[in-house]
């Protein structure tokens, strides 16, 4: 198993903060992956990101789109014994 190294407990970061994590970061024991997306990323974390993470076995992931009028939240499962989001 490939942990992520724990980073201290805090309300705000960016990508900068970030800096020493492996890149690409492992998600292969992930149970939940969440991404923000902006204008430059909605089709890659709508799309491309959700097919990475379901063949890696990521049980669920959380897109977040604050784009529009209302925030909106996106959940993709794991089909069973799959590796596509249902």
């Amino acid at each position: 198993m490939t942990a992520a190294p724990i980073l201290p407990e805090r309300h705000e970061w960016t990508v900068d903060d970030l800096g020493d994590l492996p890149k690409p970061v492992p998600v292969e024991d992930a149970l939940l992956a969440v991404e923000v997306v902006s204008p430059t990323s909605t089709f890659r974390d709508m799309y491309d990101k959700a097919k990475v993470y379901a063949r890696a076995g990521v049980q669920s992931y959380w897109v977040v789109d604050p784009l529009q009028e209302r925030v909106t939240l996106t959940e993709y499962a794991l089909a069973a014994g799959g590796r596509e989001y249902e």
